[in-house]
């Protein structure tokens, strides 16, 4: 397992684990309700016929799931959010009752979809593609096989349609606070996934050879991805007292402290 995560993982009674997924589950509830009044309110207003409504969430919540809770890991549970488009009208055109599961979508494309929508100018090293042949009901022509995902500073991962690739950096010496990448850092931990198969992400296959192809193609994905990323220093105390902190977590679990 990935140093990162495994002094969060938690031991309950079945009381409180009963007691914290319910209040999950309230939340959500209450989440549901204040939405529902927005759309009272923009079903009274002048601008009911040309608003489009997105739904999503920053992240997901571990729910118990490999003794997790909270958001801060790499599984699925965490990593896969809801993702609503619709509007109240017909004048805008949005499938509705529809939904998509068959391609990669990720919260970067929300700007490029947004700015599509409005006529804005896409902002330079935008990641991500709009969503509106989606929300049309059009198949894009050209679509990315991966989306990319970062966690806790150190922790990244590609994703494709069956498989997920998740990286774990060793934090350098010293006052480490530039992001990492394979070429300043080295790799603490690796993990593959079979999501096909192992949908609860419990087999790390990085040391079966039966997937050694498949293993070596996230690589590259993951390279790829990372290779159009800007480094920037973090920019704020607070942050950087997080970094620190996490370092120094990693390095006595890497045994480099």
């Amino acid at each position: 397992d990935p140093i990162g995560i495994r002094d969060r993982r938690v031991t309950l009674t079945e009381a409180q684990w009963r007691y914290y997924l319910w209040t999950y589950y309230r939340q959500i509830e209450m989440v549901d309700h204040e939405i529902g009044l927005v759309l009272d309110e923009l079903e009274r207003s002048p601008h009911r016929n040309r608003t489009l409504i997105f739904f999503a969430s920053d992240h997901g919540e571990g729910m118990g799931s490999h003794k997790l809770v909270g958001k801060s890991a790499l599984y699925d549970e965490i990593v896969r959010v809801p993702l609503v488009v619709a509007t109240l009208g017909d004048r805008l055109r949005v499938r509705k009752n529809k939904r998509t599961s068959n391609v990669l979508v990720s919260g970067v494309d929300l700007l490029p979809t947004l700015c599509d929508y409005t006529g804005a100018e896409l902002p330079r090293h935008c990641h991500g593609h709009s969503l509106r042949p989606l929300v049309e009901g059009r198949r894009p022509e050209h679509w990315p096989e991966h989306v990319y995902s970062e966690c806790d500073f150190y922790s990244r991962m590609v994703c494709t349609k069956h498989y997920k690739y998740i990286v774990e950096y060793m934090p350098n010496d010293g006052d480490d606070i530039m992001p990492p990448c394979r070429g300043t850092h080295r790799v603490g931990c690796e993990q593959l996934f079979d999501l096909a198969k192992d949908p609860r992400e419990t087999m790390n296959l990085t040391d079966a050879s039966a997937y050694g192809e498949i293993l070596a193609r996230h690589r590259v994905l993951f390279l790829n991805q990372e290779g159009q990323l800007d480094r920037v220093r973090v920019p704020h105390e607070f942050g950087t007292h997080s970094v620190r902190n996490l370092a120094d977590k990693l390095r006595r679990g890497y045994g480099l402290a």
